[in-house]
């Protein structure tokens, strides 16, 4: 973390917006974040679709990732998504969604593509403990699409 935290070398996915939260002063509190929820190793810290990844290693587990909403800096965890396909697919449906495609977890969170309120083709970063959107961004693939069905891919239940 010390090393984290003090001067060294980094190679930004997106160099731009990662200037910005440095500047910002997001970065540090993110790592201060991490280690106080007792996180003592981080590599690989990029910011991705909206949310920060990351992975890391407390001092007695393996490396692990994770990710981190940028607003207010929650943590979502491997064994944080206690919700199943079918109850994350009710809680897209529910809040408006349609046409739900690609639904499938990643560690602590959801990912799916579906079609929003305003009838925009959008992909979806879902909170694996209650189903909440924590990114959303119209999905500039949408034509490569051919299937209406729900499908799961990579599902953890």
């Amino acid at each position: 973390m010390a090393r984290l935290l003090g001067k060294h070398s980094s190679l930004p996915f997106n160099p731009d917006v990662a200037n910005a939260f440095f500047r910002a002063g997001k970065i540090e509190s993110w790592a201060l974040t991490l280690n106080a929820a007792g996180y003592t190793q981080v590599r690989d810290f990029e910011f991705s679709e909206g949310l920060w990844e990351a992975e890391v290693r407390s001092a007695n587990t393996r490396w692990q990732e994770l990710y981190i909403e940028p607003k207010i800096g929650e943590i979502f965890r491997n064994s944080d998504s206690s919700l199943t396909l079918i109850e994350i697919a009710a809680r897209l449906e529910s809040a408006g969604y349609r046409d739900v495609r690609d639904l499938g977890r990643e560690g602590g969170i959801w990912e799916a593509e579906a079609i929003d309120s305003s009838g925009q083709r959008v992909e979806l970063r879902l909170a694996g403990t209650d189903g909440r959107v924590l990114h959303s961004e119209i999905d500039h693939n949408a034509s490569d699409h051919s299937s209406s069905s729900l499908s799961a891919m990579g599902h953890n239940d």
